[in-house]
C-alpha cells in the first residue's frame, strides 16, 4: 500500500509539468495491435518539429488514468503506468523492426501490452498485468464495447528537454499533447469494411464488419467464417453521439482477437456482426432472423463456397447463432459453441438448452474440468425423459443435418454453468449413440473442452467468460478442427 501512494505522489508530481501546446508543433499519434487478448497501443508516435537529436527510455513516461469495466470483476486501478520497452528517432511514424534510430523528426515509444495476469494481494483479485492504453473499452455503467475517442486520461510526459540535431532544445520538459480521437491506427483492421444492409422490414441497419481475402476474386469460391460477438459487441441504440451517430460500431471486431485472427488465415472471408440492444418497439427487431438474412445475403452476394459456412458464437453471440441454427440447420457447415449455452425461443420467451437440475445450472468457481465432468456424469442430476426430449427439439436438426459442433468453455465461467455447455454435447452424443454411429464418427461429429484458470490467465485473461480470447491465441484445437468439418 505504502508503495502505491509512493508511486501515484511520484506521478502526480510528474503530470503538474506544463502542458506542451500542440501550436508548438507536438503532435502524438499511436499504433494499436491485437497480438494479445485486447486491443491496446503498443507504440507511440512523437513527432517534433524537426529533427530529433537523441531520445531514451528515460526521457519519457507513460500513464493512463483511464478505468474500465471488465464486466466489473475487477475493482478499477486509479491508474496504469505504461511499460515502455524501447525508445528511438525515426523518419516516419512506424515502427523500425531493428529498434535503432535514424534521423528524423519522429521519436517511436514501444508500449508493452498485456503479457500475463498477477494476483492482487489487497484486492483479492486476479488482473491483467498491464491495461495502459486499452483502445476498445467499455467503462463504468455502459453495456456495450466501443473505440477510445476520449484519450484526455491518457498521459505522455516527456521527462527531459528534446535537443535538435544542432544542440539546441527544440521542446522543453513537460505533459505532450493529448492523442486525438482520430489518432490510433490499427493496421490490422485494415482489411475490413464496415458495412450496413437494410432489414426486412426496412425500419432499420443490420451492422457488420467484412474481411475479404487478398486478391479477392469473384469468380472464386471462399470458405467464410460469422464470428458472432456477445453481448459487449452489440450495438446500443442508446448510446449516440451529438450527431446521431451509433459510438460503438465496430467494437465488435475488437473486443477480443478472434475476428482479426480468423482474417490472418490464407483464402477465408471473415464477417462480424452487431445486433441490437435497446431498440424502439416499432423497429420490431430480430436479431436471430437478421443473422440468417445476412448469411443468405453475404452468400449469395459474395463468392462463398456455400458447402463451408462456419459460425463461432460467444456468449450471447452463441444464444443468437444457436437461435438461427435451430431455425436454418442447413445453412451452416459447422459451428463453435463458446461461453454459453444452445438457446431457443419457447412460448415467446428465451430459454437455455440443459438436460441437467436447475440447481446445477449456476456458475461453478473453483471446480475442475474432472469434477465437473463428473457431475455431468452423474445420472441422478439430469431432469427427466420427457423434459429433455421437449428441449432437445431444438438441437434435433443438427442430428439430421450432422452439422458438426465444438462446445466450448471456461470450467469457472462466471455466467452459466459449464453444464449447459456439455448439455450440448451430451445430448447430440446419445442421439448420434442412439442411431449406431461408431465412437469416432461421433468424434467427427461433436466434440466438448473446457479451460481450466490458469489458461485464462496465462494470457492476461482474468474473466473465464471470455474463452474465445484464448481460443484465439491458439491455446486449442476448436478452430482447426472447426474449420477442417
Amino acid at each position: 500500500m505504502k508503495k502505491t501512494i509512493i508511486i501515484l505522489s511520484v506521478i502526480m508530481c510528474l503530470i503538474c509539468l506544463p502542458v506542451i501546446a500542440g501550436a508548438q508543433g507536438v503532435t502524438v499519434t499511436a499504433n494499436a495491435i491485437m497480438g494479445t487478448p485486447y486491443h491496446q497501443l503498443n507504440a507511440l508516435f512523437i513527432e517534433y518539429p524537426e529533427n530529433v537529436a537523441a531520445a531514451s527510455i528515460d526521457d519519457y513516461m507513460v500513464v493512463d488514468f483511464q478505468t474500465f469495466n471488465f464486466l466489473e470483476i475487477y475493482e478499477r486501478r486509479p491508474y496504469q503506468q505504461g511499460v515502455i520497452t524501447s525508445v528511438y528517432t525515426n523518419d516516419a511514424p512506424a515502427i523500425r523492426e531493428d529498434r535503432q534510430s535514424v534521423p528524423g523528426r519522429y521519436v517511436v515509444i514501444e508500449l508493452e501490452t498485456v503479457t500475463g495476469s498477477y494476483y492482487d494481494e489487497e484486492a483479492e483479485m486476479w488482473r491483467p498485468n498491464n491495461i495502459a492504453g486499452i483502445a476498445t473499452v467499455r467503462t463504468n455503467g455502459e453495456t456495450t464495447d466501443h473505440y477510445r475517442l476520449d484519450w484526455s486520461l491518457f498521459t505522455v510526459i516527456q521527462r527531459n528537454d528534446i535537443l535538435g540535431e544542432s544542440g539546441e532544445v527544440i521542446n522543453s520538459q513537460g505533459v505532450l499533447p493529448t492523442i486525438a480521437p482520430d489518432g490510433v491506427e490499427t493496421p490490422e483492421m485494415a482489411t475490413f469494411t464496415q458495412q450496413a444492409l437494410k432489414s426486412q422490414n426496412g425500419l432499420y441497419d443490420i451492422y457488420y464488419n467484412i474481411s475479404l481475402p487478398e486478391n479477392y476474386d469473384a469468380n472464386e469460391k471462399y470458405p467464410i467464417i460469422f464470428c458472432q460477438p456477445g453481448a459487449g459487441g452489440s450495438l446500443d441504440y442508446n448510446k449516440q453521439t451529438a450527431d446521431g451517430q451509433f459510438i460503438d460500431i465496430g467494437g465488435n471486431s475488437t473486443r477480443d482477437m478472434l475476428p482479426i485472427s480468423m482474417a490472418r488465415l490464407d483464402g477465408f472471408i471473415v464477417v462480424t456482426t452487431q445486433p441490437w440492444n435497446n431498440t424502439p418497439a416499432e423497429w420490431e427487431v430480430d436479431n436471430p432472423g437478421d443473422y440468417i438474412y445476412l448469411v443468405e445475403y453475404i452468400r449469395d452476394n459474395y463468392a462463398v463456397d456455400a458447402d463451408r459456412i462456419y459460425a463461432i458464437g460467444n456468449s450471447k453471440g452463441t444464444m443468437m447463432t444457436s437461435q438461427a441454427i435451430y431455425r436454418r440447420p442447413d445453412l451452416f457447415t459447422a459451428y463453435a459453441q463458446c461461453n454459453g449455452c444452445f438457446n431457443y425461443i419457447e412460448d415467446g420467451e428465451s430459454k437455455f438448452f440443459s438436460i441437467f437440475k436447475d440447481e446445477l445450472t449456476v456458475p461453478y468457481k473453483g471446480y475442475t474440468e474432472e469434477e465437473m465432468l463428473a457431475l455431468a456424469a452423474d445420472p441422478e442430476n439430469r431432469l427427466d425423459a420427457e423434459t429433455i426430449a421437449q428441449r432437445g427439439q431444438y438441437l434435433d436438426g443438427i442430428v439430421e443435418n450432422e452439422m458438426p459442433v465444438y462446445c466450448f468453455d471456461g470450467v469457472n465461467t462466471e455466467v452459466l454453468s459449464p453444464l449447459c455447455t456439455a448439455s450440448t454435447y451430451i445430448y447430440l452424443k446419445e442421439c448420434y449413440e442412439a442411431k449406431g454411429y461408431s465412437q469416432e464418427r461421433i468424434d467427427e461429429l461433436v466434440r466438448l473442452d473446457f479451460a481450466e484458470d490458469e489458461q485464462f490467465l496465462k494470457y492476461g485473461v482474468c474473466e473465464y467468460h471470455e474463452s474465445t480470447k484464448i481460443v484465439a491465441m491458439d491455446e486449442f484445437d476448436v478452430i482447426p478442427w472447426l474449420l477442417s468439418r
